[in-house]
């Protein structure tokens, strides 16, 4: 993948086709956005998605939003799609669920679901910290269950 046209949500609600440019070498992925006008933005990471956080700060602070799946406030890869497809792919969280839905990076959003940076890392703290009380009260029910049969068996 060398180029991908993603549309960014300007001021005054006002859209434009902005083309994103990828360099991989084997350790960094640099994105660079540039606008109609010629002005270039760039982000670098260890995968796709964390170069596209990087280039969103930048965008994020001059209230310029990428309309795709990666700027969402409920996306965000597993740890197995940061090493399988180095980011490309992310999971759509809903809270208090285990995530299921998946989309590609670089695929359409609407307005509506896209964020900063910083509300996108603490949805995910959230959903994770949700998670976690899921797996708790998972195991409390299996032990209670388990301890329920094995009383009947007895």
């Amino acid at each position: 993948m060398d180029q991908v046209v993603v549309t960014v949500l300007e001021a005054a609600d006002r859209r434009q086709d902005w083309i994103l440019t990828f360099l991989e070498d084997k350790d960094l992925i640099t994105i660079s956005a540039e606008r109609p006008s010629g002005l270039t933005y760039s982000g670098t990471g260890d995968d796709y998605f964390t170069a596209l956080q990087d280039l969103r700060l930048s965008l994020d602070a001059e209230g310029l939003r990428l309309l795709c799946a990666g700027a969402r406030v409920d996306a965000y890869p597993s740890p197995m799609m940061f090493d399988m497809f180095r980011g490309l792919t992310v999971y759509i969280h809903r809270m208090n669920r285990q995530a299921s839905r998946k989309a590609q990076l670089f695929s359409p959003a609407k307005a509506s679901k896209i964020a900063t940076v910083g509300a996108q890392n603490a949805f995910h703290d959230r959903w994770l910290a949700g998670r976690k009380i899921i797996s708790i009260s998972g195991l409390i029910r299996g032990c209670v269950r388990e301890g329920w049969y094995r009383w009947k068996l007895r």
